[in-house]
């Protein structure tokens, strides 16, 4: 029985009963295959969700704009 940490699983696949091997996803354009290779159990340590020294935080706006002007659609 496979059980990954909260949030290591997408909420598209909340309703599986199990964990995913391999899915596909496409964001803004970028198709990304994530592939399960290999299980090691270990416990997790902290998770932390601070923004390390000298990131810029950027809005989800910002972000969007920055993706539009990488395909040339802005």
């Amino acid at each position: 029985n496979l059980q990954l940490s909260p949030g290591a699983i997408l909420p598209e696949f909340a309703e599986l009963k199990g964990t995913p091997v391999k899915y596909i996803s496409i964001q803004y354009g970028v198709k990304n295959i994530l592939t399960l290779k290999n299980v090691k159990e270990e416990k997790t340590g902290p998770f932390s969700l601070t923004i390390p020294i000298g990131y810029e935080l950027k809005s989800v706006q910002e972000i969007d704009d920055m993706f539009k002007m990488l395909k040339g659609t802005n």
